[in-house]
């Protein structure tokens, strides 16, 4: 399956991301970012990573935050228009954010901080300027 964001999407969400985690206290950079096409039927997903950090006092080897698992679909929505229900198809992201450490006697382990779902859809599919089209984001973070 090709991938289904473009750039500009891609660092729509990466943004997103990087904000949630300065919100958390997490200031280490997102060093890579990008859709990975699904294999074998599965869908594409994100995967990225941050740089390694430090924790005070230092409780582990190594500690950073990446994803684990996760889509990017496309899927079928509806929107009232004029008294109109449209259906169109829309981007929907799906990325549960992860801590991923290794303790230092070797063992590693992950822990999940939270979850961020976008939905990416064309505010007008015949509206392009540029031919650019403008997306309406709609992030929820649990």
């Amino acid at each position: 399956m090709a991938k289904l964001l473009d750039n500009s999407q891609l660092v729509e969400i990466w943004l997103r991301v990087q904000d949630e985690l300065k919100k958390r206290g997490v200031f280490a950079q997102i060093v890579s970012f990008d859709e990975v096409e699904g294999r074998r039927g599965n869908p594409n997903r994100i995967e990225f990573h941050t740089e390694e950090f430090d924790t005070i006092p230092v409780i582990f080897d190594t500690i950073y935050v990446d994803n684990f698992g996760g889509s990017v679909r496309k899927e079928k929505t509806q929107k009232l228009s004029d008294g109109e229900i449209i259906e169109f198809e829309g981007i929907k992201v799906w990325i549960p954010v992860h801590f991923s450490y290794t303790h230092f006697g070797g063992g590693s382990n992950t822990c999940e901080v939270f979850t961020l779902t976008c939905d990416a859809y064309s505010i007008d599919r015949e509206y392009q300027e540029g031919g650019i089209n403008h997306f309406v984001y709609n992030f929820t973070i649990v």
